[in-house]
């Protein structure tokens, strides 16, 4: 679950959805490269930085299942970002792009088994957490992000 076989086309397609929300919440949108964080981004306005953010593509209707698998280690190390700076999973739908702010929260954890003739391997198999949809908002369906700046900063 992890991005062990992420290709190209899930870094544009992660890309291209890490620019809308840049765009609708009025933010300058600057990537952290390599896979080195457990970001994908961050965003910014007036050079500050507000809010840090992680992207997905999900091929299918935002309600086609109840809830969004995310690897559990994953959604750890985010959560530690969510406590500096607001942090938000966004997630790239076939019926349009959602949303939600990452916090400690706890959610209901299974394990990914994958399946050999999947084509994966057992490097995926890791716990994953279930993040009910409904907790997701659609990014047309609320007014851009205020993300103020902390007080006191300049």
């Amino acid at each position: 679950m992890g991005k062990l076989y992420e290709s190209q086309s899930d870094k544009d397609n992660e890309a291209e959805i890490l620019k809308k929300f840049a765009e609708w919440s009025k933010s300058e949108l600057q990537s952290c490269s390599g896979g080195a964080y457990p970001v994908d981004g961050l965003l910014k306005r007036e050079g500050k930085v507000v809010a840090f953010v992680e992207a997905r593509r999900r091929h299918n209707n935002h309600n086609k299942y109840p809830t969004l698998i995310w690897s559990l280690q994953k959604y750890v190390k985010v959560v530690q970002f969510s406590a500096i700076l607001p942090t938000f999973f966004v997630v790239g739908f076939d019926d349009g792009i959602y949303w939600i702010q990452i916090k400690l929260k706890r959610y209901r954890v299974t394990f990914f088994d994958n399946e050999p003739a999947a084509g994966r391997d057992s490097r995926d198999n890791e716990p994953i957490i279930h993040i009910p949809v409904e907790e997701f908002t659609k990014l047309a369906d609320v007014r851009p992000l205020p993300l103020p700046l902390e007080e006191g900063e300049e």
